[in-house]
């Protein structure tokens, strides 16, 4: 026997899926009006279900065949025994939107993103993960951390929702600083590394990230337990820092830094009398991306002379693997012609 309270839901969910096109927008809209998943009690008397809907449900509705008088076994579709409840042309049309919107986001590029907090970073009013993502703005990328509970069942259902992800990763790497001694999180060694080797490291050291909107703070259990709380205001994870051809120049340029860097091991491995591999066992970089770094010193004298003294913002421009192709070529001359061209290919990113 079909339910008619529930037969009445069924179809409003799909009417409103064949108006609105969006998963969340029907879930934000059941959920203002005070709809809950199907409560349950199992034989020993314990309550799940009736809480606010999820896009997922609201997905598993339209892609449910039960409803077109149908069931599913091992894969097949046979006739079933039930009234159905939405007719097969609504049925076709529901499949169709959610198709077409699975497509959009293939063509979008909506691939896997990696964020540094990705995994560790949680929203503490909702007790949910927050995942990296980023929109588009013009041609600018704005990054920021989302709240999967705000993903899932819309903004209102959150205090924090999304927050600039420089900000906070900036945030978190200030006050981790402060509470471990581990050199690697510092300054020149820490931009030295690969992102995927900065998430590792940072995950050795870091249990779970939580932020309090309501509170303001951010909380940072490490591994030994020991967990270390820091004022934060949700406005100032609000800002969104501006474009970096606006900022004024307030440090280094990393290619200076890696350069610096470079001479570093170098002096190390005179000085010590030690290979690179050795180093690279030290400090915890990988073998082939500091080879990369050390390599920057055979760039001629009067290009590292300008790395290293130059005022010219352009060199905030120019990553450190620019200087590869350089590096393939053994006349200094020549390397004064390409590095003259890659400062004025800087001039266009402006």
């Amino acid at each position: 026997m079909i339910n008619p309270q529930e037969a009445r839901i069924v179809k409003e969910v799909f009417d409103l899926y064949l108006e609105k096109r969006s998963l969340l927008s029907v879930t934000m809209t059941l959920n203002e009006k005070g709809y809950k998943t199907k409560l349950h009690t199992t034989l020993q008397g314990k309550k799940y279900g009736g809480i606010s809907l999820k896009s997922t449900n609201i997905q598993l509705i339209l892609k449910n065949v039960f409803y077109i008088g149908k069931v599913s076994y091992q894969g097949q579709i046979y006739d079933g025994e039930q009234e159905r409840i939405v007719s097969d042309d609504v049925f076709k049309k529901a499949q169709e939107i959610l198709s077409d919107n699975r497509r959009e986001r293939r063509i979008a590029g909506t691939t896997k993103n990696i964020g540094l907090l990705n995994s560790l970073l949680r929203c503490k009013a909702c007790n949910c993960s927050m995942y990296y993502a980023y929109s588009m703005k013009g041609k600018y990328k704005y990054h920021y951390y989302l709240c999967m509970n705000a993903q899932k069942r819309g903004y209102k259902n959150c205090p924090t929702r999304l927050v600039n992800a420089q900000t906070i990763e900036n945030k978190l790497l200030e006050c981790i600083r402060k509470i471990t001694p581990d050199t690697k999180l510092q300054g020149d060694l820490w931009n030295a590394l690969t992102l995927q080797d900065q998430i590792k490291l940072l995950k050795s050291v870091v249990r779970q990230i939580n932020y309090d909107a309501h509170e303001g703070f951010l909380e940072i259990v490490l591994h030994n337990e020991k967990s270390c709380k820091f004022s934060l205001k949700l406005k100032e994870l609000k800002h969104i820092p501006p474009h970096k051809k606006d900022i004024e120049v307030t440090k280094e340029p990393p290619i200076r830094q890696n350069l610096i860097f470079a001479h570093q091991i170098a002096d190390t491995m005179k000085e010590k009398d030690c290979s690179l591999h050795q180093i690279s066992k030290w400090i915890g970089i990988a073998h082939p991306r500091l080879c990369q770094i050390a390599s920057m010193i055979n760039v001629s004298p009067k290009i590292q002379e300008e790395i290293l003294f130059s005022q010219d913002k352009r060199l905030y421009r120019i990553p450190e693997y620019r200087l590869r192709d350089i590096l393939s070529e053994t006349d200094w001359e020549k390397q004064q012609e390409i590095w003259n061209d890659l400062l004025k290919s800087s001039d266009k990113q402006a």
